[in-house]
């Protein structure tokens, strides 16, 4: 519109000028018009929004009048900035070390851990784990689309202390996350805290020894460790995330490591994860998924009792699927349901045992017992569940409040007289069921 020589202006909260003034850089709009408006914030009601439009009104309307400059019609273009080597010279190893660790850090390439130095030496060393050219492109890793190479995966992989044996891991994560189809920017962007969660199966979830057993989720295990710090690292350094510039997130539930899961075989009785997902048994496979946060069911002490808790869990969403729905505001938790949930072999074998000998058997009795039957639904859900349905037809509206296309046929199938309406809107997909502690 600026180009055309028509003013416009972008009304922010306070929180996010910084996340504002980057993105329109970004964007190639550095000049963009902004006001930050105190007392606005994310899903705010229409009568509070009133008295705070009133104050602004004013200054929108300067804003949207007065003539655009020059610059402001043709933003200078964006260019790209080469970053040379660096060389840290001091009096001893150990000052050079701390020297690193702290020009890293003031950089913003660092997470506040401690880092290795990514020498030339190291970074070769490191490429060893792989075949590929350390040129490869693999594509743009968000939120500021930076180029992802070989090279760079292994750059940051040093850095976060991981080994070569550990790289090809590294790498099939960092190309999931490049994949357009991966809708990614908002889990690390927002304030919700979300992020990736990560999921290996196949043979080298045993030859890297990764953590796959019991107390899984915290410190003391190195391959999954590094492998989520390193996947981080590249958030940081090729995505170009920082806390309070573009990730707005007040915490995240695994800050430096992220949540990775190595699946564990021993008395699992469903076939592995990959089998189930089209690969051999043979083949190591790696999943990316968007982890918001962790719950734990331990409600009950037999079999019947979790799977009846699982369910309880999941029915408990009704409120963000169907009443909170509303296409005009950006309100949290009213997006798709996608739950993982990991249980013990031990569980696992128990289920087997009640007839759920496969894993879609379970999914599919969990997808019936949590759909609702179109009679019990209220006019108010009606209504709002036809809304959805209309704006996934018309791709109108955010991404990941969104019926996926593939299901919108066998949605409005269930949401009709006789139908049950599913709070997960495919069983595959919205619930993937992991076997591993």
């Amino acid at each position: 519109m600026e180009k055309l020589g028509v003013p416009g202006v972008l009304l922010i909260a306070p929180l996010f000028v910084n996340d504002a003034r980057s993105a329109s850089k970004d964007w190639g709009m550095p000049t963009q018009r902004q006001i930050a408006m105190s007392g606005y914030y994310w899903g705010i009601k229409p009568d509070e929004s009133k008295p705070i439009a009133a104050a602004y009104v004013d200054e929108i309307l300067k804003a949207l009048t007065s003539t655009l400059t020059d610059t402001e019609k043709n933003p200078p273009p964006l260019t790209m900035v080469p970053y040379p080597p660096i060389t840290i010279t001091a009096d001893s190893y150990e000052a050079a070390v701390d020297q690193f660790q702290q020009f890293f850090a003031a950089s913003l390439w660092s997470d506040g851990l401690a880092l290795i130095p990514p020498t030339r030496a190291a970074v070769d060393y490191m490429l060893t784990g792989t075949s590929r050219s350390r040129d490869e492109v693999l594509g743009k890793i968000p939120v500021k689309n930076g180029i992802c190479t070989i090279e760079k995966i292994a750059i940051n992989a040093v850095m976060a202390g991981a080994s070569p044996e550990h790289l090809p891991v590294i790498i099939a994560v960092e190309q999931a996350l490049a994949n357009p189809e991966m809708e990614d920017v908002h889990p690390q962007a927002s304030l919700s805290g979300s992020g990736p969660i990560i999921w290996v199966s196949g043979p080298i979830v045993e030859e890297l020894n990764m953590g796959s057993e019991r107390s899984m989720y915290t410190y003391g295990n190195r391959p999954n460790n590094v492998i989520g710090r390193a996947v981080h690292l590249c958030q940081i350094n090729l995505g170009q995330m920082w806390p309070g510039l573009n990730d707005m997130a007040q915490k995240r539930d695994y800050p430096w490591t992220l949540l990775v899961i190595g699946e564990d075989y021993h008395g699992n009785p469903w076939a592995p994860y990959q089998v189930s997902q089209g690969y051999k048994a043979e083949d190591s496979c790696v999943t990316t998924s968007i982890f918001y946060r962790g719950e734990t069911v331990y409600a009950g002490s037999t079999a019947k009792d979790k799977l009846d808790a699982m369910v309880k869990e999941i029915l408990s969403k009704r409120s963000g699927m169907f009443t909170l729905y509303d296409p005009n505001t950006a309100i949290p938790g009213q997006g798709v349901i996608k739950m993982v949930f990991a249980v013990t072999p031990e569980l696992a074998q128990a289920w087997a045992d009640m007839g759920y000998t496969t894993e879609q058997k379970l999914l599919d009795y969990i997808y019936q017992a949590t759909s609702i039957p179109y009679e019990q639904l209220t006019a108010d859900e009606i209504t709002r569940i036809q809304a959805r349905i209309d704006k996934s037809i018309g791709v109108l509206g955010s991404l990941g409040y969104l019926i996926e296309k593939e299901n919108i046929p066998a949605f409005q199938a269930a949401f009709k007289p006789g139908g049950k309406v599913p709070l997960l809107f495919e069983p595959r997909r919205g619930l993937i069921k992991v076997s591993e502690f």
